[in-house]
């Protein structure tokens, strides 16, 4: 009678070398493999299936497109708001330092685009200056009506031989940096005068409060916004 095969159980250490490997796998990859700091030495990842549990691993963010583009647009901004704040601060800086580079103190610039001509006080008067009452309202003054002593601007520039045409207009720049333009409609009719006296008296200028020394005012104008008080430079274009 043949003898039946008995089955012979697995040698203890083979058993422990299994249950070893099981532990190993149980406890999933070394520590370097989760933070990513050797991924060389890591074996490689299988793919996710929708039973596995979240990865909560932080990833770096990549700042998108938009976020970029927003970023340079408003450098780009800056940079064109400090380029202009420095070329008008230099535009104003050489104005005052033409304006006052052997000048009188109470004399303005009268520029065309072939000479530049210093008016003061004494060249106005030699002309035919008479009063001339016009609205000031303000926002820091009330309203009321003011007459002042000086030319309209038509006859000063054909006083002084300065052309002054339909095709012309002027521009008025103020030593604080504001700046008016009159077109030569306006001017031709009247509207547009020089002032620089009150009552016999010189304009007082900006350091004295005043609007002097030298003030452009509109006669037929509602309001004073297209006055040009402390008058430094008028160009005719």
């Amino acid at each position: 009678m043949k003898k039946r095969a008995q089955h012979q159980p697995e040698s203890s250490s083979g058993q422990t070398s299994q249950d070893s490997s099981s532990v190993r796998s149980s406890q999933g990859p070394p520590p370097a493999c989760v933070t990513g700091d050797l991924p060389a030495a890591c074996p490689p990842r299988p793919p996710r299936s929708p039973q596995d549990p979240p990865d909560h691993r932080p990833r770096a963010r990549v700042p998108k497109r938009s976020t970029l583009a927003v970023l340079a647009a408003l450098i780009l901004l800056a940079a064109l708001v400090a380029t202009l704040a420095t070329l008008n601060a230099r535009r104003q800086a050489a104005v005052n330092a033409g304006a006052g580079a052997g000048a009188p103190s109470d004399a303005f610039r009268l520029t065309t685009s072939t000479e530049t001509t210093l008016v003061t006080r004494a060249t106005l008067q030699r002309f035919s200056p008479r009063p001339v009452t016009v609205t000031l309202d303000t926002s820091t003054t009330s309203r009321r009506r003011v007459t002042y002593t000086g030319l309209p601007l038509g006859e000063l520039f054909r006083d002084l031989g300065v052309p002054f045409s339909s095709d012309n207009y002027c521009v008025a720049n103020a030593s604080d940096g504001f700046t008016m333009s009159y077109l030569a409609d306006e001017v031709a009719r009247g509207d547009v005068w020089l002032v620089y006296e009150s009552d016999g008296a010189a304009l007082p200028g900006r350091a004295q409060g005043g609007f002097g020394p030298y003030l452009i005012v509109t006669q037929n104008a509602q309001f004073s916004l297209r006055w040009c008080k402390y008058l430094q430079e008028l160009t005719v274009k």
